[in-house]
C-alpha cells in the first residue's frame, strides 16, 4: 500500500513538473559542438542553457581568444581558466520551426596562441513533450489532468481493496 501511494505521489510531482516547465516559444531548441578543427587537446567547449550560452575551458597552454562575427577579439580565456558566456551565434531567434530536425549548423572562429581553429556546431529541434511542431500550444495541461485523475482512481481502488480484506 506504501509502495503505491509514493508511486502516486511520484506521478503527480512528475506530471505537474511537465506543466510547470513551459520554456516559452524557444523550448525544443537544442545547440550542440560537433568538432574544433584543428582539434586542439585539452580544449573543452560546451553549449550551455539548451542553446543560448558557450562555456570554454582552457586546460591547454595556450592564451585562445574567440572572435565575434568582424573577427574582433571577443573573449580571451587564460590557461587554466574558463570562461561562460551568451553566444547567440549558436542559439535561436526565430519561432520554432514546422518540423523537428537541423535547424542551421554554426560556426566560431578563434585562436590559440595566435593560430587560428574554428569551433564547428549545429543547431537542432524538437517539440518538447506534450507540444506541437511550429504552433506552440502544448497539451501538457491534458496530460496532467489526465495522470492526476488516474492516479487518484488507483490509489482509491487500492483503499477500498486494502478495507476489504482488512474487514474480512
Amino acid at each position: 500500500m506504501r509502495a503505491l501511494v509514493a508511486l502516486g505521489v511520484l506521478a503527480l510531482a512528475c506530471a505537474t513538473g511537465a506543466e510547470a516547465h513551459d520554456g516559452g516559444s524557444h523550448s525544443g531548441f537544442a545547440s550542440q559542438v560537433s568538432v574544433i578543427d584543428p582539434f586542439l587537446p585539452g580544449l573543452l567547449v560546451q553549449v550551455v542553457n539548451g542553446h543560448s550560452g558557450l562555456s570554454i575551458a582552457n586546460l591547454t597552454d595556450k592564451t585562445i581568444v574567440i572572435l565575434d562575427d568582424r573577427d574582433k577579439p571577443l573573449v580571451r580565456i587564460r590557461p587554466g581558466k574558463t570562461e561562460v558566456w551568451d553566444e547567440p551565434r549558436v542559439g535561436a531567434n526565430d519561432d520554432p520551426p514546422a518540423r523537428p530536425g537541423l535547424v542551421r549548423n554554426w560556426q566560431i572562429e578563434g585562436t590559440a596562441d595566435g593560430e587560428p581553429f574554428t569551433i564547428r556546431g549545429f543547431l537542432g529541434y524538437r517539440p518538447p513533450l506534450g507540444m506541437n511542431a511550429g504552433n506552440g500550444r502544448g497539451t501538457s495541461f491534458w496530460v496532467t489532468l489526465l495522470a492526476a485523475a488516474a492516479v487518484a482512481l488507483a490509489l482509491g481502488a487500492a483503499v477500498v481493496v486494502a478495507r476489504s480484506r482488512k474487514d474480512s
